[in-house]
């Protein structure tokens, strides 16, 4: 069974690469102009080493967690807001990931993701900063979002790939 797991695994990340690679190029074709500002925002640095990622739920995220320990890269998990800014105030991290929505105390909180992002800006103003959404969340506070600092917001799995992928700096 982990043998047929791991197989998919690599079959859908092979598949998401093939799409990012047709984005690109469908990009190319229909803006041969320089990059709009919205993509100049998405811009990471380099060899990210580390990463925080603050997610109540993780196990929704484990395929891209596995993605990039299998690039060698040091994935640290937050359940909570409070754990993510303990965990972020003892190391230095190349990129924080967060949800939008999470529970906390047993409370939902709609916003859990921007009231992190606003105490990590407070921190740390360059810090690449990305809200992995459901589509709700996204169309709900994807401008505060962008107002508080955020590198970006995605929704998209497909998208997330690429976000990674630019953290890492791969190209496609």
């Amino acid at each position: 069974m982990e043998e047929a797991s791991e197989q998919q695994r690599q079959l859908i990340a092979d598949l998401q690469a093939q799409v990012l690679e047709i984005k690109k190029s469908l990009e190319g074709i229909a803006r041969p102009a320089p990059a709009a500002p919205e993509k100049a925002a998405l811009k990471m640095p380099p060899a990210v080493a580390s990463v925080l990622w603050v997610d109540d739920q993780p196990k929704n995220n484990s395929y891209f967690v596995q993605q990039l320990v299998d690039r060698g890269v040091n994935v640290e998990l937050a359940l909570s807001t409070a754990e993510g800014l303990r965990m972020f105030d003892k190391k230095t991290y190349g990129v924080v990931i967060s949800d939008m929505g999470r529970t906390e105390d047993g409370i939902y909180k709609p916003t859990a993701g921007l009231e992190l992002l606003k105490v990590i800006r407070e921190r740390n103003k360059t810090i690449p900063f990305i809200i992995y959404s459901s589509s709700r969340g996204g169309r709900e506070h994807r401008e505060a979002a962008i107002k508080l600092g955020a590198t970006t917001l995605t929704t998209s799995p497909t998208e997330m790939v690429g976000l990674l992928q630019a953290a890492l700096g791969e190209r496609g």
